[in-house]
């Protein structure tokens, strides 16, 4: 019982000693940002809904996409192009 009442103090004494964490303010939204953004479409190109997308953490160009009519798709230039990973579906 000692032992765990020590170890209970122990760390509430840790969490004292913490920071306290302060949240910071959102930046700021202005028209100017998005006046250099313009739409395309990136594909793949047949109509569907999408079942799932993941990208590589260690890798922003490289992206899985995969179709609830089937087909996992990837592409390795972030959407310029894709291959079919896994389906009956041709690539």
């Amino acid at each position: 019982m000692k032992r765990a009442l020590k170890a209970a103090l122990a760390l509430g004494f840790m969490f004292l000693l913490l920071p306290p964490i302060v949240a910071q303010p959102p930046d700021q939204f202005t028209e100017s940002l998005g006046t250099g953004l313009k739409w395309r479409s990136i594909g793949p190109y047949r109509g569907g809904r999408v079942l799932a997308v993941t990208g590589v953490p260690t890798d922003p160009n490289v992206f899985y996409f995969g179709g609830v009519a089937g087909g996992v798709w990837r592409t390795t230039n972030a959407g310029l192009s894709r291959s079919n990973r896994g389906s009956y579906f041709e690539s």
